[in-house]
């Protein structure tokens, strides 16, 4: 017996063959199956930028929680080395979302956003340079970013190291080795501020592109629709029920948060090379 289309109820798992449903064509079914394929692929990609962006935003916020902890008792002066070390996780999620990122925009260029906005952030903030280059170094040097802290009766500010890693990052080549010369020290604050900004940017710009430019949001006007009144698209052979393993309805429902979030239309798109 051939393979034969149908459709599969979302209400009450309901199986029936195209065929026998008068107000829907194979044309139909065949053409709503290419869009859920590519449209899960794409709020697929939505929401893996999302989860890293939350990942580096919790370690973020637990940073600066632990600075502030330190400020206000003195005496957790020792957890400066669980600061390095978290430090170091954050240096190195900053550069796997830059990266995948970088890679994301080259592929999908609609935008430009490697010009007008990765390539512009690296240009323009020392920050976003020197947290690439500590991504490379504490993934082939070290597991702790060097820093230290100064303190007297106003404030208390804790300072990465530049100078130091410059003494241990001796085979630092190209930008790593021209980052590490450009300063002795940062204030850690500014460097936490400076780099959530820009990977908050790109997420966000990179979501609306694949959103509104590449049409993702297409799927809540039309496939989510047809999915409620229609069911999933599958096949039937020997009896047996082949599904498409393409979990879009779970997918619409998370992506449609982090749009809710993120406040899509309110978000601004660089068309040309931002400036200091």
């Amino acid at each position: 017996m051939p393979k034969e289309l149908a459709m599969k109820s979302i209400h009450n798992n309901e199986i029936t063959a195209v065929s026998h449903l008068n107000n829907l064509s194979q044309e139909k079914v065949l053409s709503m199956m290419n869009n859920i394929k590519e449209q899960s692929k794409q709020l697929t990609d939505i929401k893996q930028f999302y989860d890293e962006f939350e990942y580096f935003r919790t370690l973020n916020f637990e940073i600066n929680g632990l600075i502030n902890d330190i400020k206000k008792d003195p005496h957790k002066i020792f957890e400066i080395q669980h600061l390095s070390r978290l430090l170091a996780r954050y240096s190195y999620a900053f550069r796997d979302f830059v990266t995948f990122s970088d890679q994301y925009v080259v592929k999908h260029n609609s935008a430009n956003l490697k010009k007008n906005l990765i390539s512009a952030q690296f240009d323009n903030f020392y920050e976003y340079r020197l947290a690439s280059t500590l991504g490379n170094f504490v993934k082939h040097i070290s597991p702790f970013v060097p820093i230290s802290d100064y303190s007297d009766k106003d404030t208390y500010d804790f300072f990465i190291r530049i100078d130091r890693i410059a003494e241990i990052y001796t085979k630092a080549n190209g930008q790593d080795k021209i980052a590490v010369q450009e300063r002795t020290e940062l204030d850690l604050l500014d460097f936490l501020d400076v780099t959530m900004k820009c990977v908050f940017e790109q997420a966000q710009c990179i979501i609306k592109q694949i959103f509104v430019d590449d049409k993702a949001g297409e799927y809540f006007k039309t496939t989510d629709k047809f999915i409620y009144d229609y069911g999933m698209p599958c096949y039937i052979e020997n009896k047996k029920i082949q599904l498409l393993n393409y979990d879009v309805t779970y997918l619409g429902q998370e992506v449609a948060k982090i749009i809710n979030e993120f406040g899509i239309s309110k978000i601004r798109t660089p068309k040309k090379n931002a400036s200091n």
